[in-house]
């Protein structure tokens, strides 16, 4: 984001920790105000208060991101309290750590539904607010 975005607001699930929380510093420090959602509201709220530390914008918007009615709530809130949502960033993620051979169905399933699920009802809830915007920010290539 360039310094000329400052009026922009962010959406990035997966955002209470590692790179999501990274990229909401930053995108703060560059003036946008920057909603971050996940399952750990603890977590939030830390990277929320950091933003805020450091003279930001930021905003709490909890919700597991393979529960569509949760994402769909999210996404209304970042509407909701910022005006608008012009950069969404499908971050949220899970993890296995086991050779195949180790590795449960259940385990297994709850990575897709995080990792591939997870994308496609963030991008599906929260696209048509960017779409809308004149200061968008989406990387986005059709499928045909």
């Amino acid at each position: 984001m360039k310094r000329s975005d400052q009026k922009k607001s962010v959406w990035i699930t997966g955002g209470g920790s590692g790179l999501g929380a990274a990229m909401a510093l930053e995108h703060a420090s560059l003036g946008a105000k920057v909603a971050v959602s996940g399952r750990r509201a603890e977590k939030l709220a830390e990277t929320v208060a950091e933003i805020e530390r450091r003279g930001g914008t930021g905003l709490a918007a909890p919700c597991d991101v393979s529960q569509e009615a949760q994402v769909e709530s999210a996404a209304n809130l970042v509407v909701r309290e910022f005006g608008s949502m012009d950069v969404v960033v499908a971050n949220a993620a899970f993890p296995v750590k086991a050779a195949v051979e180790a590795l449960q169905a259940d385990e297994f399933k709850r990575q897709l539904d995080i990792n591939v699920i997870g994308a496609f009802l963030t991008a599906k809830h929260a696209l048509p607010e960017p779409r809308q915007s004149t200061r968008r920010g989406i990387a986005e290539r059709r499928v045909r």
